[in-house]
């Protein structure tokens, strides 16, 4: 099963079309709506609740698959999310595209005379990879411009040794899953597991 972690723009209903990557390569995958997004009732009021929701809606599938079948994926504004899921789960591999080193240093590329106390919410992928057991693979476009491909490259530096980094030449913030680059080391990775 591929649990997806989807991006901070749109819901289910434009995210749903990834999954048919993924269910061509024989694997279940589940999408989730954060609170407010979709037809997901309520709001975000704290990254404490994000995790907790995350997690309920893991818990929830959990039961119905072997570890060594999960696989959590993470775009976007859901690397966070999907690193601290993978770093208190005992699952097979954690997937990573467009990460950011944590949700800060996005502020401060983006808003640098914004003081860093202002976030709200951290969203420290480096924090969560650091626990992570499992294998990593990280996917960034050298072309992305909402979170720079230098971000996976900090992250490259808590890497395992098994662990692996592949910047696409060209790739923006979008429609990664559609790259051929992408698509050929994702089934690759699959086939080495």
């Amino acid at each position: 099963m591929i649990f997806y972690l989807h991006g901070n723009g749109g819901s289910i209903a434009s995210w749903g079309e990834i999954a048919g990557l993924y269910t061509r390569q024989q694997y279940d995958c589940f999408l989730l709506d954060y609170r407010g997004y979709g037809k997901s009732t309520g709001s975000i009021t704290s990254e404490k609740q994000l995790h907790e929701d995350v997690q309920f809606v893991f818990d929830e599938l959990k039961p119905r698959y072997q570890h060594q079948q999960i696989i959590v994926l993470g775009y976007s504004l859901g690397t966070g999310l999907a690193a601290r899921l993978a770093s208190v789960n005992d699952i097979s591999m954690l997937i990573l595209q467009a990460p950011y080193y944590s949700m800060k240093d996005v502020m401060k590329d983006h808003y640098p005379i914004i003081p860093p106390f202002i976030l709200r919410y951290k969203l420290e992928t480096h924090k969560y990879m650091k626990q992570c057991r499992m294998p990593i693979a990280l996917f960034h476009g050298t072309s992305d411009r909402l979170i720079d491909h230098r971000s996976s490259i900090r992250l490259k530096e808590l890497l395992k040794p098994a662990d692996t980094l592949i910047l696409l030449t060209g790739q923006g913030h979008n429609e990664m899953s559609d790259n051929p680059q992408y698509v050929s080391a994702f089934i690759n990775i699959l086939n080495q597991r």
